[in-house]
């Protein structure tokens, strides 16, 4: 299953507005309805203070209920055309529970700060534009293996030692889902320590397929490698 910035878009625009408030809501709260049920009553004062923090009026009781509704019955598609629903309430009782296809897309909203400042600006929310990515060593590059790059002050280049937090993108070389997982190097004189000898592992989100990669931590041409 793949999410993208279009096909995210896309799902927001039909859940609508409402419904979109409880994605975000989701993305930044990721064990409410995964492997257990929640019930959306309680998260209603929540997604409500989420709307207003964001410069939005106060949706209200009914409208966020509504939104609820809209995430529970409408379908929307991903990338690749896989269909559902995003929640599953199978009793009517207001329950909140995932569906794979949902917790696909609360997961790309989650780690793509890109993604989810379009998504905060499609319903109209305020919005502080991110810092350009870039990577020590040339532009970041999405036709390598690894699409690496990081969104700190490029001032760190100047500091003694810090660390700076890379993120990492690949496609799975099995079922195809792409996989995005950010992580802390150690950057010393402006040079990443250990980036070329220092691995880093991460799991492929598909529960279809489960493996588990290994990459370089600074090194955006080398290939991951199941473990």
């Amino acid at each position: 299953m793949s999410w993208d910035k279009e096909s995210v878009l896309r799902a927001s625009d039909t859940v609508g507005d409402n419904g979109t408030l409880w994605l975000l809501y989701l993305a930044g709260n990721t064990a409410v309805g995964v492997g257990k049920t929640s019930n959306a009553e309680q998260h209603i004062g929540s997604v409500r203070t989420l709307a207003q923090d964001g410069g939005l009026p106060d949706p209200g009781h009914s409208d966020v209920m509504s939104g609820y509704g809209n995430i529970t019955r409408r379908v929307v598609e991903d990338a690749d055309g896989n269909r559902s629903p995003i929640n599953v309430d199978k009793k009517s009782n207001n329950l909140l529970q995932l569906t794979t296809l949902g917790k696909q897309l609360l997961t790309k909203l989650d780690r793509d700060e890109r993604v989810e400042l379009a998504v905060r600006e499609q319903i109209g929310m305020d919005v502080d534009m991110p810092t350009e990515p870039w990577w020590p060593y040339g532009d970041p590059n999405e036709a390598f293996p690894i699409y690496m790059r990081t969104f700190a002050e490029h001032s760190v280049l100047d500091e003694d030692e810090c660390k700076i937090e890379v993120v990492s993108s690949f496609e799975c070389g099995k079922c195809h889902t792409d996989i995005e997982h950010s992580y802390k190097v150690l950057m010393r004189d402006g040079d990443l320590v250990n980036g070329w000898s220092r691995t880093v592992s991460v799991d492929c989100e598909n529960p279809n397929c489960n493996l588990t990669f290994e990459h370089l931590v600074g090194d955006p041409h080398s290939e991951p490698a199941p473990k």
